[in-house]
């Protein structure tokens, strides 16, 4: 039986001050690097980003232990939306879409 969870992507803090041409241009980009934490108690075992294609342009390299935190390296890509899979040693898993040229930080929860 395979479990579903809530993925709580939290978006970067926007500066009080109006944007600039160049700030603008950085938000219609994705980051080189996407901070992953998984807040739940089971290892997380596999993590893959797909861009709108279906290429996977980030994994993680090895099982993230539950309370910790790392970062995966986007490969460079076209598009903000990008699919979300994560799979735990518990049988719980995530598959969703999001927004990475705003969601800079990826925290997995029950």
């Amino acid at each position: 039986m395979t479990r579903r969870l809530a993925l709580a992507a939290a978006a970067a803090a926007l500066p009080a001050v109006a944007l600039s041409p160049s700030n603008a241009w950085a938000q219609t980009r994705p980051p080189a690097e996407i901070r992953v934490e998984n807040l739940r108690p089971a290892n997380l075992v596999s993590l893959e980003i797909l861009d709108g294609a279906g290429k996977v342009v980030a994994r993680l390299a090895r099982p993230l232990a539950g309370g910790k935190k790392s970062s995966v390296r986007l490969q460079r890509t076209q598009g903000c939306d990008m699919t979300v899979q994560a799979r735990f040693d518990d049988e719980g898993e995530v598959d969703e879409t999001l927004n990475l040229c705003r969601e800079k930080v990826l925290r997995f929860r029950e």
